[in-house]
């Protein structure tokens, strides 16, 4: 037997020892001794007459003075315990980590609690004192989504690129679902690369009911939202604003026409999404001896599944969430060996 483990049992033994002197402190004696003393006098005096109620006064005071010092004597020795502090350690914990104690903080308690979480560890902070503001960063864009209200799932591009008048032309079709939480549905803003593409039309269906089409109107773009507002590619913005009877709706199913015009020998197409989307489904085809030279995507590549089943087809999907800003682009031109 090695000599650490023969001291093992001696140190537990030491420690249950000093654990019986700590429960046996002065304080626990001068509780004692004071009942004691109280039970002794109460004894001794017995029935006598001299000043009976002053000294059952005091008896009963020095009793109560002798349990109270008992009673927080032995309160304070468990509070001090190693195991009474690992009981509350764990509440605590299991407390705070509670999904129902989270969701239930305001704003401003969930920003603070998110703020401390993603913090850059001190080493790391030591290294390089600006890594915290790339930390806060994250910490800012994830507290935006307690305020994020909107959001679309399931969208649908089937996009066809023919020769129009002499110049190379994108026809698209979008579908999705819009949802609206505790708030009411935002019109719909849509931006346009070139002077010469347009919005053709909206259509929205609430989920009981057929498609409505909005009127569609072009504003100027510095009326519009930040997204588009700073947005460089986008050359002009549509309008087209929900009816005041469908705007607290749940959801919102939306039919979106557009046509976007290129340059005689090609067309740059670029899909930036402007609000929170939950999957991407979008097909391109080409017509008039048009192909499709180049594809790229915005945001997780990983998320991001690219099929080209020909120089004129292409598929592309994402199964995930994209963040507002996230997208695809496609160079088509015409084929020259032809």
């Amino acid at each position: 037997m090695s000599l650490e483990a023969s001291t093992k049992p001696e140190q537990a033994k030491e420690k249950t020892n000093n654990n019986l002197l700590q429960i046996f402190s002065k304080w626990i004696f001068v509780g004692l001794i004071l009942m004691l003393l109280s039970f002794l006098l109460k004894n001794a005096i017995g029935n006598a007459n001299y000043g009976k109620i002053i000294i059952d006064s005091i008896i009963d005071l020095v009793f109560a003075v002798g349990t109270s010092v008992f009673i927080a004597a032995i309160f304070t020795w468990v509070l001090g315990t190693q195991e009474f502090m690992m009981y509350i350690k764990e509440r605590l914990v299991n407390i705070v980590i509670t999904k129902d104690f989270i969701r239930d903080l305001d704003y401003k308690k969930k920003s603070e609690m998110l703020k401390t979480l993603l913090r850059p560890g001190r080493a790391l902070s030591k290294t390089y004192s600006r890594i915290e503001d790339y930390f806060n960063l994250y910490s800012e864009r994830s507290i935006q989504l307690f305020q994020s209200n909107h959001f679309r799932a399931g969208l649908i591009i089937d996009a066809e690129a023919i020769l129009d008048d002499g110049k190379v032309a994108l026809i698209i079709s979008n579908y999705y679902r819009t949802f609206a939480v505790d708030v009411a549905h935002e019109d719909f803003q849509i931006g346009m690369d070139d002077p010469e593409s347009k919005v053709i039309s909206v259509e929205i269906a609430p989920p009981k009911g057929g498609y409505r089409k909005l009127e569609v109107l072009e504003i100027e773009k510095e009326k519009s939202e930040d997204i588009l507002k700073h947005d460089t590619a986008s050359k002009k913005v549509y309008l087209a604003k929900i009816p005041e009877d469908l705007k607290s709706v749940p959801f919102l199913d939306v039919k979106l026409l557009m046509k976007e015009v290129g340059e005689n020998h090609w067309i740059n197409f670029s899909y930036r999404s402007t609000k929170t989307t939950d999957k991407l489904d979008c097909i391109v085809r080409c017509r008039d001896e048009l192909i499709i030279r180049s594809h790229a995507t915005y945001g997780n590549s990983d998320n991001f599944h690219v099929t080209q089943r020909s120089d004129s087809v292409i598929e592309i999907s994402c199964n995930a969430w994209m963040d507002p800003g996230h997208g695809l682009n496609l160079l088509i031109a015409k084929d020259c060996s032809v």
